[in-house]
């Protein structure tokens, strides 16, 4: 349901679970043990939640750029991505800033020759560059900044 954000929330930063195919029962064990706020586009797990003790919001938007808006405003997120903290958006775990030379045999040479600064996921060895789809992560990210509402503190 909310595939794509959480690939954007982990693009900037954030340690965010997908649960593609668990069961409303399984995710709200894992949000409460984990400690985690739920974000889901469904308004009864939404309420289902919160009467459980549950942190939960709802996402009531169904464009990204207004998904990650809403999202980035109510918790403080800085619409800034490839930054020290950012994670894989594959599989969460943290990305680091690496020397070309250490992903030399990991990328095409056309891509090596091109770019400078390179980041790599030690978990799953996914690498990121600022390739040409970085123009429309930009435009994306400016979006959002032009649309987020005022920030309200977390719950």
């Amino acid at each position: 349901m909310l595939g794509k954000l959480s690939r954007w929330l982990r693009l900037l930063g954030q340690d965010v679970i997908y649960c593609k195919s668990e069961a409303d029962e399984g995710i709200l064990q894992k949000a409460r043990a984990e400690d985690r706020t739920l974000l889901s586009r469904d308004i009864e797990l939404v309420r289902l939640a919160n009467s459980r003790g549950v942190n939960a919001f709802y996402v009531d938007a169904t464009d990204l750029s207004r998904q990650l808006a809403l999202v980035c405003s109510r918790f403080n997120v800085s619409p800034s991505p490839l930054s020290a903290s950012s994670r894989c958006t594959i599989c969460n775990s943290q990305v680091r800033l690496v020397a070309p030379s250490e992903v030399e045999n990991k990328v095409l040479k056309n891509v090596l020759r091109a770019f400078s600064e390179f980041w790599i996921c030690d978990r799953c060895g996914r690498v990121y560059w600022r390739g040409s789809h970085w123009k429309r992560i930009n435009q994306t990210l400016e979006m959002v900044r032009k649309t987020m509402p005022p920030s309200r503190s977390a719950r």
